[in-house]
Order: structure tokens, then sequence, then C-alpha cells
């Protein structure tokens, strides 16, 4: 390089050059990455440690799609429901290896455990409400305040 001459961007010195372009992840619409995304899911894996993975798409792009796409926002929705049984059958675990000193933690990755099921899989794993009572409606009562 010339003593007064500018860097360019094909110069071995600029900053850019000695960095390199970071790899390119892949979309979630490419061939196969759905199923790879469900299946790392209902392993147990989060979407967050999934997409941290170089060779998975980016957080942003899976949750993007989420939004255009009813089948892969669908697919993804399945996945985690069968996620929540993986992580239910790990809370067992956990109780049956929980001793006196650590009972306390266990107890809390335990609940952080069923809340989380109870919020992706509501319909098995969320709170019970029972509605009950009796309404009576007066029709003729009802219908003379029209008139």
């Amino acid at each position: 390089m010339a003593p007064h001459s500018k860097p360019g961007p094909d110069d071995p010195d600029t900053p850019s050059a000695k960095m390199g372009r970071p790899p390119e992840r892949p979309a979630p619409t490419d061939a196969g990455m759905l199923e790879r995304i469900c299946e790392r899911l209902i392993g147990g894996e989060s979407m967050k440690t999934i997409c941290g993975d170089e060779s998975m798409p980016a957080a942003t792009m899976v949750y993007l799609e989420m939004s255009r796409n009813v089948e892969f926002r669908t697919a993804i929705t399945c996945a985690r429901e069968a996620q929540q049984e993986a992580l239910i059958d790990e809370t067992v675990d956990m109780a049956d290896k929980a001793t006196v000193e650590d009972h306390q933690v266990v107890k809390l990755r335990i609940w952080a455990r069923q809340w989380r099921a109870a919020k992706l899989a509501p319909k098995k794993y969320g709170d019970k409400l029972e509605l009950g009572g009796a309404l009576t409606v007066n029709h003729e009562a009802a219908l003379a305040e029209l008139e």
C-alpha cells in the first residue's frame, strides 16, 4: 500500500477484510429446516438454544416466518406441545433425584417447567376452571322493555 493512499475494500489490512463476512444462516423455509427445528423442540431444546446454533436459522427469522405462515406456525405449536411431554417427564426424574440440600432449588425448577407447560400446552397442563351456576332469563320482561 502506498504511504498516503486510503485502504480499499480489497486491501488485506482493512478491518473488514480481516474479520470476514459472517457465515450466512439458513432460512426457516429451507428444505428440511422446519422438521429439524421441530425435532429439536420435541427433544426438549428451547428455541433460543436451537437458533443459537449457527447451522440453524436466526430466531428472528423463525418468529417472522411463524407470523406469516399458518402451516409453519401450526407445526411449531404442535412441536412445542409435544415438547412439554418431555419436560414434564423430566420433572419426575428431578423430584426423584432431589436431596435434602437441594430440594428447594429442585422445587423451583419443577415449578418453572410446570408453568411453562401450562402456557405452551394449556389444554393439557393449564389450570382447569369449573364454571357453575344457573342463569334465569325472563324473556317476557326483556321483550316488554324493548317495546
